[in-house]
């Protein structure tokens, strides 16, 4: 399935990146979120993005009001590594 890196024609403010078996699949799903005519589309050569170096660990927002401690105990093990 290719990938695309969508932008607005105009300001050329970034949409986001999609995947789309076809056009009219990559068309609707723009749609979604912005007019699909006011965009440009890059179509991702094969390949990938990659890290070369660790991955900083990210703390994980827990939506839920009941898990207030668990989120405290994964921001305090956050701050110690």
């Amino acid at each position: 399935m290719p990938g695309y890196l969508v932008r607005l024609i105009d300001t050329r403010d970034m949409v986001g990146f999609f995947h789309a078996e076809t056009m009219n699949d990559l068309l609707a799903e723009v749609d979604e979120c912005t007019s699909a005519e006011a965009c440009e589309y890059a179509r991702f050569p094969a390949g990938g993005i990659v890290w070369d170096s660790k991955a900083i660990p990210q703390g994980i927002v827990v939506q839920e009001a009941g898990d207030r401690d668990r989120r405290s105990r994964l921001v305090a093990r956050e701050a110690r590594t």
